[in-house]
């Protein structure tokens, strides 16, 4: 009883996280012209629930609190995250909109550094043993800057960045504790999207 009660507790917090990053998300005002994919509720919905999916109840709490607390502070995260990838796509544009971002701290900053370290050795590992669940879409690094394409490392680098420092630590803390048992959590991400 206690753990079906704890599984629907923990799957209306999910719905609510996918519930307010789809909201942000239709909401994300292009430069140029509304994008097919923001229309596709679907897709993004089932996306991010694998996504979220990997990460344990006190991260999802956590998370959610972010995105609370930006909805009552007037900001969309998801727009955040993407014009924080223009950094590496569009730097010249970037530097335009830079000062309506929030300050990065190196505190924040070296945190995002420690969890994408795991994170991109996991990637490298599907790439080597399993490359078939990639996003052939993406390259996992791009040398040259200013490509206009985003890379896995680009895309999650900017996705982390819009996250807020407690979820951020709580994140690395579950990273950490998943490698050390040798659990791949992108391959689990990887292995629930390709479900469908």
């Amino acid at each position: 009883m206690k753990n079906e009660y704890n599984n629907l507790k923990r799957e209306k917090i999910l719905k609510e996280i996918v519930k307010n990053e789809w909201y942000f998300f239709t909401n994300v005002n292009n430069i140029k012209k509304r994008s097919y994919c923001q229309d596709d509720s679907q897709t993004f919905i089932f996306s991010r629930l694998c996504y979220w999916g990997i990460y344990n109840d006190i991260i999802l709490n956590s998370y959610l609190n972010d995105l609370i607390d930006a909805k009552n502070n007037n900001r969309n995260l998801v727009t955040e995250k993407y014009a924080y990838m223009m950094q590496y796509t569009d730097p010249s544009y970037y530097k335009s909109i830079e000062h309506k971002l929030p300050k990065i701290s190196a505190f924040k900053s070296n945190i995002i550094n420690s969890i994408m370290l795991i994170y991109m050795s996991w990637e490298e590992d599907i790439k080597n043993k399993n490359s078939k669940l990639l996003d052939n879409n993406r390259d996992l690094y791009n040398q040259s800057i200013s490509t206009g394409q985003t890379t896995i490392e680009q895309y999650f680098k900017g996705e982390l960045t819009s996250y807020s420092e407690s979820t951020l630590n709580l994140i690395l803390k579950y990273y950490l504790s998943a490698y050390n048992k040798g659990i791949n959590l992108v391959e689990r991400n990887l292995n629930n999207l390709h479900q469908l």
